[in-house]
């Protein structure tokens, strides 16, 4: 999976990200898409 990735910005740019560091990224996305779904549920409790 990561030596498919490639760094696009930063000090480490044309490099390959470690396994750990896609994990992570994946963990960061999965928790910002489920505080947005989260942000819409109460959202929509809400709204009348």
């Amino acid at each position: 999976m990561a030596p498919r990735l490639v760094i696009t910005t930063g000090a480490k740019k044309g490099q390959h990200p470690s396994a750990p560091s896609v994990m992570r990224m994946l963990r960061e996305h999965d928790e910002r898409m489920a505080a947005a779904e989260t942000a819409k549920g109460l959202e929509a409790a809400v709204s009348p």
